[in-house]
């Protein structure tokens, strides 16, 4: 079973060694970037959030109430 491909022969030669390479440092390049920055901008995320977690506290009656109902209407979703 063989791959038909648009362009039968296909070779470096036809773009070149210098570009072809460029093209594989550029590719790795862009990979590594684009990981770096989706690691790193999701710790940020992180590190903000965590910062600003505490902007609601709650008096004892509501966090009775969400430790009460929270279970129930969780019951309720995951029957359905």
């Amino acid at each position: 079973m063989s791959i038909q491909l648009i362009k039968q022969k296909s070779s470096v030669s036809h773009i070149g060694n210098v570009c072809f390479y460029l093209g594989i440092a550029l590719g790795v390049f862009a990979a590594v970037t684009l990981s770096l920055f989706f690691n790193y901008g999701r710790e940020l995320f992180r590190f903000l959030f965590s910062a600003l977690r505490n902007l609601v506290e709650l008096n004892a009656e509501k966090k009775q109430f969400f430790t009460i109902s929270m279970p129930r209407c969780l019951a309720v979703w995951v029957r359905i």
